[in-house]
């Protein structure tokens, strides 16, 4: 059966948001080996941190007898706004994860170039 009420959906999703967390920590150590993707791992560490701080905030919100449907509500709207810079930051690590271990193949120059690019993707 799934959940009805916000609050259920957001107590279904708690444990998904905590793993979104734990990989953009991990990938901004991936991140850490590679020349050209500082400014990426920090961003990544950044973001980690913000869903960490947000899943105990949420965490506390369930358990306040106090809270109402439309706490929920906003906790709903405001991780999915934080999800979709998940999926933009994971999207960076991909392609820099990847395409930044054959440097040899590649100037630094093009490197940044694709670094702005995966920013703005």
């Amino acid at each position: 059966m799934a959940p009805k009420t916000c609050k259920e959906q957001v107590a279904a999703k708690l444990a998904d948001w905590l793993k979104v967390a734990s990989q953009a920590r991990t990938h901004s150590i991936t991140l850490s080996s590679l020349e050209f993707a500082e400014e990426l791992g920090k961003k990544l560490l950044s973001h980690a941190s913000a869903m960490e701080k947000a899943y105990l905030r949420i965490n506390e919100t369930l358990k306040n007898k106090k809270s109402k449907e439309g706490d929920f509500k906003l906790i709903l709207e405001s991780m999915d706004e934080k999800l979709k810079t998940s999926e933009k930051l994971q999207a960076q690590h991909a392609v820099m994860h990847h395409v930044a271990p054959s440097k040899y193949y590649h100037t630094k120059s093009e490197l940044q170039q694709l670094q702005v690019y995966t920013l703005t993707f």
